[in-house]
């Protein structure tokens, strides 16, 4: 088992060392074009980023979405991708600032106001977070994930009425344990002793 697993780890690093290459190369062959040329060197770039960011080298993913983005400024998928890492690295105001950029552009993307509520809620702004991650729901997000961030934040701002309605949607489709589990404590919190029974 452990030998399929080194040898499925080899072939990948063999493939993404391969896509890094050639990327590398087009992008060389690319750097004396002109204008729509540009564009496809602005998408050669991000591809490389997003290698590198596959291999979790988050400084040369970063360097390469940056490339990305000054080459094409109106390029949104590099702009997101710097978020997470930024996000991952703590460093809350470049992410936020690589959002908002996006956000003037499509304030009704789904994908941003969630992302923007991810970061404020690892950021510690509960509030903030909430507010984006309500503006996901209400454009449509019908996500386990954003009625689950929504329950739990609810929940630390002791607003336990909206956390059950939130949690009890997600208890009506399934037996996730997680779902369960948080279920459970919010019930117990709100005072529902009997409902917290049947999850805990």
């Amino acid at each position: 088992m452990v030998r399929i697993y080194l040898l499925y780890t080899e072939l990948r690093l063999e493939k993404l060392k391969k896509l890094f290459w050639v990327s590398i190369l087009f992008i060389f062959i690319l750097s004396c074009k002109t204008t729509r040329e540009s564009i496809d060197l602005s998408v050669e770039y991000f591809n490389v980023g997003n290698a590198y960011l596959e291999l979790n080298k988050l400084d040369k993913a970063e360097s390469y979405y940056l490339k990305s983005i000054d080459i094409d400024a109106d390029y949104n998928s590099p702009r997101f991708n710097l978020s997470k890492i930024y996000i991952t690295q703590s460093k809350f105001e470049l992410a936020k600032e690589q959002l908002y950029v996006l956000y003037e552009k499509d304030n009704q993307n789904i994908k941003i106001n969630s992302m923007l509520g991810f970061c404020f809620y690892v950021e510690g702004d509960i509030e903030k977070s909430l507010e984006y991650y309500i503006a996901a729901y209400d454009m449509g997000d019908i996500s386990k994930e954003t009625h689950l961030n929504i329950a739990k934040l609810y929940y630390q701002l002791d607003r336990y009425d909206d956390a059950k309605t939130f949690i009890s949607n997600l208890l009506a489709l399934g037996d996730d344990p997680t779902v369960i589990y948080i279920g459970g404590i919010i019930y117990e919190k709100s005072g529902d002793l009997k409902e917290a029974l049947r999850y805990i």
